[in-house]
């Protein structure tokens, strides 16, 4: 599949190249350990990806994580749906921005180590 139409698709991939041939595919192994992104990854982990890289979560924290993603979610909201229309048609201004960074500022949940 070209990269084109990875695009095109939202199919999501990694790789640490972008090479041009015609597929060969033959498996190796499966259920087994591999490297992702220069993260060893072994059959069970959780991992989060995306284009700036791919990170292992501890299975242990992963509860407690989400927690704190939907209030960082719930706390970020008011500038997102802000600045939707901004995305989308350009009508923002800069002092409507500060506002809701503002009030994204006091929703914002308190980090504990």
């Amino acid at each position: 599949m070209s990269a084109f139409l990875l695009a095109v698709y939202n199919f999501g991939y990694f790789a640490n190249c972008v090479l041009v041939s015609h597929g060969y595919v033959h498996i190796i192994d499966y259920n087994c350990q591999v490297k992702v992104g220069g993260l060893l990854v072994k059959p069970g982990d959780l991992i989060y990806a995306d284009m700036h890289g791919v990170i292992s979560i501890s299975l242990s924290i992963a509860p407690k994580l989400a927690q704190i993603c939907q209030k960082i979610q719930y706390s970020e909201k008011p500038v997102l749906e802000k600045c939707l229309p901004y995305f989308t048609q350009g009508l923002i201004s800069i002092n409507e921005i500060k506002e809701v960074l503002d009030e994204m500022k006091q929703r914002k949940p308190k980090m504990v180590k």
